[in-house]
């Protein structure tokens, strides 16, 4: 599911209280994978250069 379509999906789902709750929980862990993809692509750029 698209983040967009996950962010829509949610505001419909849940009453403003735990929405907020719910983005305020969700949105750090959305950062931190984002975080993780790029540093796993710049090990990946990383070793190439190294290896290659």
């Amino acid at each position: 599911m698209s983040t967009l379509k996950y962010l829509i999906w949610k505001e419909n789902s849940f009453t403003s209280n735990e929405k907020l709750t719910g983005a305020m929980l969700e949105y750090p862990r959305m950062v931190n994978m984002h975080q993780v993809r790029k540093i796993h692509s710049n090990l990946a750029q990383l070793n190439h250069i190294t290896t290659g």
